[in-house]
């Protein structure tokens, strides 16, 4: 899979990655944001992109969240990307743990992932991000309740 540098920002401008650094944890701004979505402040932002997450061959990674979010995937016929079918719909308290634990094997429908890209499908994925897991969860029920994807009907 294919991973950004989590670490910190080495060379020329490590000063910019520095504690208080606008941008920076420990900024203000940054805290601000932070206690804003403690405190259920923030609204839903809009949906990402769809984007491809795996094929046959490998997983990818893009930048991803680390807020609550509800989260679709679906699946496209690698030979004609004509469409795409939404085939799961998940609540996550992390995108950024969730795309891990897709990636590691461990998420219920892992096994479906894994059959799908066998058979030359691609995983896709998007998300809209919100300020708690409690309010993640609840779009996560509203979204069920006008049509559930194939695989939240099926047992896991």
């Amino acid at each position: 899979m294919r991973r950004h540098s989590g670490g910190r920002v080495q060379g020329e401008n490590a000063s910019a990655s520095a504690p208080g650094a606008p941008g920076s944890p420990g900024s203000p701004r940054v805290e601000a944001g932070h206690a804003e979505a403690a405190q259920g402040i923030l609204r839903p932002m809009a949906w990402t992109p769809w984007r491809k997450l795996a094929d046959r061959v490998e997983w990818y990674e893009e930048h991803s969240l680390r807020f609550p979010v509800l989260y679709e995937l679906a699946l496209v016929d690698s030979r004609c990307r004509e469409h795409l079918e939404v085939v799961y719909a998940g609540a996550a308290a992390s995108e950024w743990d969730e795309l891990r634990r897709v990636e590691r094997g461990e998420a219920p429908y892992s096994d479906r992932v894994r059959r799908a890209l066998a058979d030359g499908k691609e995983l896709y994925y998007r998300a809209v991000a919100f300020p708690t897991p409690a309010a993640a969860r609840e779009a996560l029920e509203r979204r069920l309740a006008e049509g559930a994807p194939p695989w939240n009907a099926l047992p896991d």
